[in-house]
């Protein structure tokens, strides 16, 4: 029933065809059309659902789909991280949920390797629960002796093996919406440049023309007041833009992390949140790569933090970012950082300057070097080829004097150290970026050394780990640094 509805927004893919068809003045074939189109997506649809079966095995679960050429997969037990549950804003309505399988590995659209949609929220639960229960058992019964092994088929004594979870980090009402303030959007704007692009056609006016709106300020008397009163309406205006930029900001975020609660489960962490889609993920400590704590400039002033977790495990999105406090105070942040060993090493605090490493200074001029280079050369040939044209190339030299200030902030708050656990890599002014990387998860250790840098004897020191995200990087270290940095970590550990 859920993919049947779901054709109707489809049918929004018509508005170009329908567009074409009022244009030629043929308006009686559009309903026609659009009922043609949203039978053959429902029937479709059904056919999806009808020939969509799952099953739970004895070890494994078993997913058969296709309407002509049959797909048949076996998800074992013991491959299944942990289950995800998702709810679209019709599923909850309705009842149902998807339930994804995280097995760490995913399909070509990034998705999870197993995926059930449509079934039952009770289903889900309880499909969740049996395969908890099913993994806290397996791990219990490799580590107790036979004598003291339960019984599988006794659920009461598989489910006390599972700890209850402890609530760890949540985000009431009031705390989601200061958060929505400080994400401050203008998306508002280009839903409606789009909105305004798609439906111009069936407006009597072309609503990207300036005249017209001239035009509608004259006939209500708007022109006369707004050149009576510069100042006032440009305040307004402003206004406007501020007011809509936070109520953007504040919708998205009440969508999003909606009912945010983060807990602590035996194996890792476990979240929920979403108010359109509701969404339920694991997180297990094992798989966890590195934490990034982040921060705006104005979040920063006032003391708010965000922390997400890069990891092996599928949040179902294009990287494997998890955001576990998305508005949080650096205590809070601490907590959540001892639940996983780790610690902030000094960030956001007033440290001695000895504990943090910078690159060499000179690369501050490398970018404005550059560019004034550009500008001499571009004078040279100008004034040779153009010579009317030669100021142009003061604008270039400008430029590049300009680009010295972020390049200074750039290399101002970059910096960087390690403990001998933990390899802490700071950066930015505006965004600031904390990444916290334990040394035993480090995969691949690569330094470089640019044409420039070379003649300074400078180099880029990359880490790699599993999970996505990117990779983390060390730059304009000394070359010997650099080596020597490496040769260190390759004794702790690092893969080579």
């Amino acid at each position: 029933m859920l993919a049947v509805l779901k054709v109707g927004p489809q049918s929004l893919n018509l508005l170009p065809a329908i567009a074409v068809i009022g244009a030629t003045g043929r308006w009686w074939l559009i309903v026609p059309l659009m009922l043609l189109f949203l039978a053959i997506g429902a029937v479709v649809a059904w056919l999806k659902w009808f020939r969509f079966t799952w099953r739970v095995d004895e070890d494994s679960i078993s997913i058969e789909s296709g309407i002509i050429s049959r797909n048949s997969r076996d998800v074992p037990f013991d491959r299944i991280q942990d289950v995800a549950i998702e709810q679209g804003l019709l599923a909850r309505v309705l009842g149902l949920a998807t339930v994804g399988f995280d097995t760490g590995s995913a399909d070509a659209d990034g998705r999870d390797e197993g995926r059930l949609a449509g079934i039952t929220m009770s289903d889900a639960c309880a499909l969740r629960d049996h395969i908890r229960q099913r993994r806290a058992a397996s791990e219990t019964a490799s580590v107790l002796p036979d004598i003291a092994r339960p019984s599988l088929a006794s659920s009461d004594a598989i489910g006390a093996m599972v700890p209850k979870a402890a609530t760890l980090f949540a985000m009431g009402p009031q705390r989601l919406l200061l958060a929505g303030v400080f994400n401050f959007s203008l998306a508002i704007f280009a839903i409606l440049f789009g909105l305004l692009n798609s439906f111009d056609h069936f407006l009597p006016f072309d609503p990207f023309e300036v005249d017209v709106w001239l035009a509608l300020g004259r006939s209500v008397g708007l022109e006369q007041w707004v050149m009576g009163n510069n100042w006032l309406a440009a305040l307004g205006g402003t206004l406007t833009i501020v007011l809509l930029g936070l109520a953007t900001g504040v919708v998205r975020t009440v969508a999003k992390e909606w009912n945010f609660d983060l807990e602590r489960t035996d194996r890792g962490f476990r979240r929920s949140r979403g108010l359109t889609t509701r969404t339920d993920v694991t997180l297990p400590l094992a798989r966890i790569q590195a934490a990034v704590v982040e921060s705006g400039i104005i979040r920063r002033w006032f003391g708010w933090f965000s922390l997400k977790l890069q990891s092996l495990a599928n949040d179902g999105k294009d990287d494997s970012d998890h955001v576990i406090a998305p508005f949080a105070r650096l205590g809070e942040v601490d907590c959540l950082l001892a639940e996983m060993d780790m610690d902030r090493g000094g960030f956001g605090d007033e440290v001695s300057k000895d504990q943090w490493q910078q690159g060499h200074p000179i690369a501050i001029f490398f970018g404005p070097g550059i560019m004034l280079a550009i500008a001499l050369t571009g004078a040279l040939l100008l004034s040779v080829l153009r010579p009317d044209l030669v100021w142009l190339t003061g604008i270039g030299a400008m430029l590049a004097l300009l680009s010295l200030l972020p390049a200074w902030l750039a290399w101002r708050y970059r910096r960087w150290h390690c403990d001998g656990r933990l390899l802490h890599i700071t950066g930015g002014f505006f965004s600031r970026q904390h990444i916290i990387l334990p040394i035993k998860n480090i995969q691949s250790l690569d330094v470089s050394v640019g044409p420039v840098a070379r003649q300074f004897e400078l180099a880029r020191l990359s880490f790699g780990v599993a999970g996505g995200g990117g990779e983390h990087v060390i730059t304009d270290i000394p070359y010997s640094t650099a080596i020597r940095l490496r040769s260190h970590l390759l004794a702790q550990g690092a893969p080579r």
